[in-house]
């Protein structure tokens, strides 16, 4: 697994706190009916630097943010932020994945539509993005749909994140994929992968171009949505792609 080097990694996090400090006010100042507790932890990109409700850090900071009379008192808890992050850095490579190695997704049959075969993605090409290598993404389609096809008898494919409003990925499924969203609101917004996945670079590093686009407008440039078609559809769009 590709792992930054430290500075950048410092110079990253540092930008990273920023960004969610700024992303939660920012939220807070739009939806005044929103604690900034609710917006650091469940509205800005806070929730990728900890990674962990159960950690001290996690609370202290949410509940810092409702105390504070400035933003800039935040600052007061950047050390065990940072010490948070440091922790997890040390670690990457280590961690239990249920993805194959050298693999971008796995599937898993959907908790409810149990005909689906429900889509998770990393970037196992990294410090390049995994789109920038189209046969790569149609062999771990190909695998995940024979896999759950044979284990779970699946006939269709979903999954629900902010890649499917991303051109550079939907370009991989048929228009079946793409009519078949499901809307959500413009300022639809979740703590996790699904949505702030976008903040990322193909290094793993703060996208600042997406991050500006973001509180300039108080909205997700890709929103988060679901879509699901069947297999039939992505095997033969495949193929016409050459793939």
């Amino acid at each position: 697994m590709w792992k930054a080097p430290f500075e950048e990694f410092l110079e990253n996090t540092r930008a990273c706190w920023d960004f969610a400090l700024k992303g939660a006010w920012d939220q807070h100042r739009r939806h005044p009916d929103l604690t900034r507790k609710h917006c650091l932890e469940e509205r800005s990109f806070f929730w990728e630097i900890i990674r962990s409700r159960e950690v001290p850090i996690f609370e202290k900071c949410g509940q810092l943010a409702e105390q504070v009379a400035d933003v800039s008192e935040m600052e007061l808890l950047y050390p065990e932020v940072l010490a948070r992050a440091k922790e997890r850095y040390a670690k990457l490579g280590e961690e239990k994945t249920e993805f194959e190695e050298g693999r971008s997704l796995r599937g898993t049959q959907h908790p409810t539509q149990k005909a689906w075969c429900y889509m998770h993605i990393r970037n196992a090409k990294q410090p390049d993005s995994f789109l920038q290598h189209p046969a790569h993404v149609a062999d771990d389609l190909r695998f995940i749909m024979d896999q759950a096809e044979k284990e779970h008898g699946c006939t269709e494919l979903y999954t629900a994140s902010w890649l499917n409003s991303y051109p550079g990925f939907q370009r991989f499924f048929p228009e079946a994929w793409r009519s078949n969203i499901t809307p959500v609101p413009p300022d639809d917004l979740g703590p996790t992968t699904g949505w702030q996945g976008q903040f990322y670079n193909r290094r793993g590093m703060l996208n600042t171009a997406t991050a500006a686009r973001f509180l300039e407008t108080g909205c997700l440039p890709f929103l988060r949505v679901e879509t699901h078609c069947p297999f039939a559809l992505v095997r033969q769009h495949l193929q016409i792609l050459g793939l």
